[in-house]
């Protein structure tokens, strides 16, 4: 690194990184030490949870509420840690293994309502957030025991005042054994986004199988879950298929060769369920024209997707005939407005930089500039 950059007044600089994305701001940290000293005012904004407590890449006290034993380590007073809880805008539970898992990181009390909660895949096998392509196909498996979580449960527990956003990426359903209770979700006042990832195209399959998602498999909804939610059927790249769970398994059985086994529910109105009994009032479904239909396969829904065939209309007429049938049984009137948009209209809104990196974004980002 040249002599440039850090003949910038300090002032200045500062001003910059305020107006930084988390993202940004860690790479900030990387440029060299000038750049870390200055930006230091900000370098416990975003705390990533480990075992061994929140962790500030970059920060003169990278693990704040970590003692530890080593005498010679740089300490920390109380007083200290209260000012950086109270700096605090955005927490992430990344992957990791159960054995980072088998005690709770150190206590953590955030003081004020938090800006963003992100969760993310934490299975130890799985490098990413989307379901490994293993060819099982059987949902349980990548189950989450919320309830044994030790990361997850800290953070519920120790900001108890919520958060404006929760950002949930890939997350499954509870694992069933009673250990996830309402009280214990995430509390949203405001945006709940929910990513949810398509099955591997090696689950089997087949023609005539009930291809409809069941949003009762992904934790979409929390205890509040704010005024607006946003569910993605997230696809890597434009043209893709979203593939949903298949029916052939039921807690990890298969049951039949031959013969699906429908729950009942399809993911229409579960989102009806969940705009309804939470009160929301909005919600925004987007990319759902990736969703494979009823009797296709992948492949063809990717030749029809690539002809232009599949209409965004499709999608809302289905959910609005689910949503009249559902309304002769209401006692109250629905209070959400529902929209359906493309997976491009909703990067144009620019409020992605929570959700996904650049580099996930970028097949996307790359078609839309072609096409431009």
């Amino acid at each position: 690194m040249t002599d440039g950059p850090a003949r910038l007044p300090s002032e200045l600089l500062l001003e910059i990184f305020g107006h930084l994305s988390h993202q940004e701001m860690r790479t900030i940290f990387q440029v060299n030490s000038y750049f870390r000293r200055i930006a230091q005012p900000y370098a416990y904004r975003y705390g990533t949870m480990t075992k061994f407590g929140l962790h500030f890449p970059g920060a003169t006290h990278p693990y704040p509420f970590f003692d530890d034993p080593d005498s010679e380590a740089l300490k920390i007073t109380e007083k200290k840690r209260e000012w950086i809880a109270s700096q605090l805008e955005r927490i992430d539970v990344v992957p990791h293994s159960e054995l980072d898992c088998a005690s709770p990181p150190p206590h953590t009390l955030c003081p004020v309502v938090l800006d963003v909660l992100r969760l993310d895949w934490h299975i130890s096998s799985d490098p990413g957030f989307c379901i490994p392509e293993n060819g099982s196909g059987r949902m349980h498996e990548y189950s989450i025991n919320f309830g044994g979580c030790a990361f997850l449960n800290a953070v519920l527990q120790n900001c108890p005042q919520g958060y404006r956003e929760v950002i949930a990426r890939g997350v499954p359903r509870p694992d069933g054994s009673g250990a996830m209770y309402p009280e214990n979700y995430p509390v949203t006042t405001r945006r709940h986004v929910s990513v949810l990832c398509s099955q591997p195209p090696s689950v089997p399959r087949t023609s005539d199988c009930l291809t409809q998602p069941d949003l009762e498999t992904f934790d979409v909804s929390g205890r509040q879950c704010g005024e607006h939610l946003e569910v993605i059927f997230w696809t890597t790249r434009p043209g893709l298929a979203w593939i949903p769970p298949c029916e052939f398994y039921v807690n990890g059985d298969m049951l039949n060769a031959n013969v699906c086994h429908p729950r009942g529910e399809t993911v229409w109105s579960r989102l009806f369920d969940i705009a309804y009994f939470h009160r929301l009032k909005t919600v925004t479904v987007v990319n759902a024209t990736a969703i494979v239909p009823p009797g296709s396969m992948p492949d063809e829904h990717e030749v029809r997707l690539s002809r232009g065939e599949v209409k965004m209309k499709d999608n809302e007429d289905l959910f609005n005939a689910n949503a009249e049938q559902q309304k002769e049984w209401l006692s109250n009137p629905i209070t959400a407005t529902f929209e359906f948009i493309t997976m491009e209209q909703w990067i144009r809104r620019d409020t992605w930089a929570d959700v996904f990196t650049y580099a996930e974004l970028d097949p996307w980002l790359k078609t839309m500039h072609e096409e431009a």
